[in-house]
């Protein structure tokens, strides 16, 4: 699916009559929230009056074929605002449950498993496009609370880089407008602190600018440091990590871009050790991948006491997983650059796993990936095949 699949493409506004039939908006309708902030009702009542506040805070005109915008937003804002709109709360039909200890109705998670609902339905719009959209619904509860978090601006940092906080800002503006709370809140006292905090940090427009890399992954590293130093990149090799769901064109990014590194790969190590043959994708035990993990350990710590660059090669779909790597190889300061890889479309991963791994698998792999953040490393690359897009974070 794609936006415009949903929303029309001369005046921005959401298809209603398609949205509806759609089984995520219609679990919407099941999902009760507490009256306390939404006495509007369900989700779907609430996420029909975020859009229509987002219609009131990005109008519109319409000469021929140039849209004039408010002065604010451009007509890709406003498509990219409405989107976020419409998948906002799109988490609470799988995520709202009665909480007996408050008692009332809450959505524990809504906004990432919101993020992943999201990204599964528009897998096949542009790829900064979705990307855009699924970072304003992950991080869409966030600007009203940076009070009460205890390092506001390293949370402010952290968010500038995954998507601009003057759209985000927008977009809570929308979501707080368009409900309503049985008493006054100071949401809007809320949101000016994090404005005006984004602002002094010189991120409200643009992403944070750090020193250099190594400054940035320094600074995500330690929680309670407030603003990044400025750092000497002393890293004397780097660890490229690949990264995507089966069928996504890995090997092949290696073939073109990386075959001058050593690999170290599950597959491999799998054939290496007698567990499969050359080729075949089949899971073995959990008792033959422990075998395969302390392996893959061993070669990932002698590449890294030898200062090689070298290539893990495997799908690091979970953010847990990549953790454990950069925290396991952090003693020997190498420089860590996630390539991500998509392929031109989900029926071509299908396509080449056919008769190896069940399309349901991979279609779940696809709808619980942990998208990479730049946080995570020094740099983090994309390379969307059979659309032209190879480019990194910077």
């Amino acid at each position: 699916m794609k936006l415009f699949d949903i929303i029309d493409s001369k005046d921005l506004t959401v298809k209603w009559n398609v949205v509806e039939k759609l089984p995520q908006f219609i679990n919407l309708k099941n999902a009760q929230q507490n009256p306390k902030w939404h006495s509007e009702g369900n989700a779907f009542i609430h996420t029909r009056m975020v859009v229509e506040s987002m219609y009131k805070l990005c109008p519109y005109s319409y000469p021929e074929s140039t849209y004039v915008v408010s002065s604010d937003h451009s007509y890709y804002d406003r498509l990219i605002l409405v989107a976020a709109a419409l998948f906002h709360d799109i988490g609470k039909g799988e995520t709202t449950k009665w909480n007996e200890e408050k008692g009332s109705w809450s959505s524990p998670r809504h906004a990432i498993v919101g993020e992943q609902i999201t990204r599964d339905l528009l897998w096949d719009e542009d790829f900064r496009t979705r990307e855009l959209v699924c970072n304003l619904v992950r991080n869409h509860m966030k600007p009203v609370y940076m009070m009460e978090h205890t390092n506001p601006r390293k949370e402010i940092i952290r968010m500038s880089l995954a998507c601009p906080i003057r759209l985000l800002y927008t977009l809570k503006t929308a979501d707080c407008s368009g409900c309503i709370m049985e008493k006054e809140d100071n949401w809007k006292e809320q949101l000016e602190f994090f404005k005006e905090l984004a602002i002094e940090l010189d991120c409200f427009d643009h992403e944070f600018k750090f020193y250099n890399d190594y400054s940035k992954f320094k600074f995500f590293q330690k929680e309670d440091e407030e603003f990044p130093s400025e750092l000497y990149d002393d890293t004397e090799f780097t660890i490229y990590v690949m990264i995507g769901i089966a069928g996504s064109g890995k090997s092949t990014y290696i073939n073109n871009n990386l075959s001058d590194y050593p690999i170290v790969s599950r597959d491999i190590i799998r054939t290496e050790i007698g567990i499969t043959k050359e080729g075949d994708k089949v899971r073995s035990s959990k008792q033959q991948e422990s075998k395969v993990s302390e392996r893959e350990n061993e070669l990932i710590k002698e590449y890294c006491r030898n200062k090689t660059s070298f290539i893990i090669d495997d799908m690091n779909i979970r953010r847990m997983f990549r953790d454990k790597t950069n925290n396991m190889v952090a003693p020997y300061n190498p420089k860590i650059v996630y390539v991500y890889v998509e392929a031109p479309s989900f029926e071509d991963n299908l396509e080449r796993r056919k008769g190896q791994i069940d399309k349901n698998a991979i279609k779940e792999m696809r709808r619980y990936l942990d998208f990479p953040r730049k946080e995570e490393c020094f740099s983090l690359n994309f390379d969307i095949q059979g659309k032209g897009i190879i480019y990194g974070s910077d």
